[in-house]
């Protein structure tokens, strides 16, 4: 019984390299004996590594290097003129996508701890990203803007914006692309509740152009 759950937990665990190791290895044995083409192995075992790195961890990443660089190397030898240059090429990808692999998971996990951060504290508050899509929001911020549940990740930042003045498309250039010559890291805004009531808005972006995110507090 406790082998077939082992069996049964493995094949769960291990299905993706498993379907990627059998991608690799009869696409390139079909490629190299239809047309003699031996580079394609390597190729499609980077990009394997890719593919496992974006739902599994880098030690999960690190395991699988061997077992991929041994199914390429028995494709291309002896035929490719570079196979350890192509060899070590496919290692050295491995390595770095088990690298992005830890950084993808650091980044969950501090969105995450970012999140139980604001969900305690009892002032409003609102997060969006680089698009301006609300992402996340604590009770406190759904309270004062009168809008239920996950309703508000259904809007945008600009639509809770008061345009004051006309300056919507000097601070929408502002929050997507950093370009403003007359505003600061911190600018106060007015953001609008469903209910009419304007609330003075503390804006803080923070993170680099292109994973910038908002920071807003109302006050």
């Amino acid at each position: 019984m406790k082998k077939g759950r082992w069996v049964q937990n493995f094949l769960v665990l291990c299905w993706l390299p498993l379907a990627l190791l059998s991608v690799v290895f009869l696409l390139s044995l079909f490629l190299r004996e239809s047309i003699g083409e031996v580079t394609f192995a390597p190729l499609l075992s980077l990009m394997s590594f890719f593919v496992m790195a974006m739902f599994r961890g880098p030690g999960f990443v690190l395991f699988w290097i061997l077992p991929f660089a041994l199914v390429s190397f028995y494709l291309i030898y002896p035929f490719s003129q570079f196979i350890w240059t192509r060899l070590v090429t496919l290692i050295l990808g491995g390595l770095i996508t088990s690298y992005a692999s830890y950084l993808r998971i650091n980044a969950v996990n501090l969105s995450s701890s970012l999140e139980k951060l604001f969900s305690r504290i009892a002032y409003p508050v609102i997060v969006s990203d680089v698009t301006s899509k609300i992402v996340f929001f604590n009770e406190a911020a759904a309270r004062c803007l009168k809008i239920e549940g996950r309703e508000l990740q259904k809007f945008s930042w600009f639509n809770l914006l008061v345009d004051d003045g006309g300056k919507a498309k000097d601070i929408e250039r502002y929050v997507r692309l950093g370009i403003s010559s007359q505003m600061d890291a911190q600018e106060n805004f007015r953001l609008v509740g469903l209910d009419g009531k304007i609330w003075e808005a503390l804006v803080i972006k923070e993170g680099s152009q292109k994973e910038s995110r908002l920071i807003t507090t109302l006050k």
